[in-house]
């Protein structure tokens, strides 16, 4: 699969649909895509294999999420965080209170509002951040940290 290969497509309609919408060029560039990606991240390369008549495609982290986890604790910090909480916990900081809407505004990347409400939902049960006001008009605001 990492070489130049034949593509074989398993549901027509769908492949068709992406090409016209530019998701994809041609037909048997996704895993060499998917591969120079991880390259470019200096992740491991994927592993592809067929199973059931199907394509499986594993992608490894560059480290094992145990030893993330275990660094973070140490650190004081929570077990995981995913790049978007991140980015919310950043905007947060930059700015007092915002609304779910406003935050959906100011991240980098187009997310639909319910997967920002999950990673609001997700800071805040793990006392990250909380909310004041009524379900239309909450705001989101950084808890405030004490120094040690």
């Amino acid at each position: 699969m990492k070489k130049k290969h034949v593509s074989l497509r398993r549901n027509k309609a769908i492949c068709s649909v992406f090409y016209d919408r530019g998701i994809i060029e041609s037909w048997g560039t996704g895993t060499n895509q998917m591969v120079q990606r991880c390259l470019d991240l200096e992740v491991p390369e994927p592993e592809f294999s067929e199973v059931f008549g199907g394509v499986n495609v594993k992608f490894l982290f560059k480290e094992p999420i145990i030893t993330i986890m275990k660094r973070r604790k140490v650190e004081g910090k929570p077990a995981i965080l995913s790049p978007r909480q991140e980015e919310i916990l950043t905007i947060l900081a930059n700015n007092k209170q915002l609304t779910r809407r406003e935050i959906v505004i100011h991240l980098e990347s187009l997310v639909p509002a319910r997967t920002v409400q999950r990673d609001l939902a997700g800071l805040k049960e793990m006392n990250l951040i909380d909310h004041r006001g009524q379900a239309n008009n909450l705001v989101w605001f950084l808890i405030p940290r004490k120094k040690t």
